[in-house]
């Protein structure tokens, strides 16, 4: 599945890519607006997509594509959260600070639950 969304969203950049060309071509005058768009949604999409999560001793880490790193102490995680028909799961912080985006197909879901059972009380984790 994984796989397959990747193909889909670099088939869909490289069509963004080819109407700016096209449309760049075909309007040689002003072709600052068909290369904002697609500079745009190239920005989007590298900021969007998250890296791997590391599990360890000390907590939770998200690694992310230009942005800083994702951090929760074991100490400092209030709970997770996710719905029936979600497919994304929250790890939330007591402190406030940064959630984690888990997705509910994650490889390793099984040790991430583990872990979180082991760190948490049983109200705290509302995974249906």
């Amino acid at each position: 599945m994984a796989r397959q969304l990747r193909v889909l969203t670099w088939a869909a950049l490289g069509l963004l890519v080819v109407v700016a060309a096209l449309v760049t071509i075909g309007s040689p005058d002003f072709p600052y607006p068909s290369l904002l768009i697609l500079t745009l949604i190239f920005a989007i999409i590298c900021i969007s997509r998250t890296l791997p999560l590391v599990i360890d001793d000390t907590g939770i880490f998200q690694a992310r594509s230009f942005l800083p790193m994702k951090k929760i102490a074991w100490s400092d995680v209030a709970s997770i959260r996710g719905g029936p028909y979600s497919e994304l799961r929250y790890i939330f912080s007591r402190s406030g600070g940064p959630s984690i985006r888990v997705s509910a197909y994650l490889v390793g879901s099984n040790r991430l639950e583990a872990e979180l059972r082991k760190h948490l009380a049983d109200g705290a984790i509302q995974l249906r």
